[in-house]
């Protein structure tokens, strides 16, 4: 799984299993000390951070219970609306 918005391309190259992201200006790479997090990455330096996560075959729990331990992370009521894509042979899930 990728959870990635896929709008950006140059740069410091961030692989996430089958995918290569090349971010360009004004994307700024950010160093990100995870083995499930590929690439960290903001719009310009002030902006939120957005993660690449990639899970291979066999690893972690999958995706849903990733949501699920994701929401638990914020206070209140938090809507997760992934939308799963095939590109290739490769299944997506792109977290909004």
């Amino acid at each position: 799984m990728v959870s990635v918005s896929l709008l950006f391309g140059g740069g410091k190259a961030i692989k996430a299993g089958s995918f290569e992201f090349q971010p360009s200006e004004p994307w700024v790479v950010e160093e990100y000390s995870s083995h499930m997090v590929k690439g960290a990455l903001r719009h310009s330096t002030k902006a939120p951070l957005l993660k690449i996560f990639h899970f291979g075959p066999g690893r972690d729990s999958g995706v849903e219970a990733n949501f699920k331990r994701w929401k638990k992370e914020f206070e209140g009521e938090v809507e997760i609306t992934p939308e799963k894509r095939i590109f290739g042979k490769q299944e997506v899930a792109i977290v909004t």
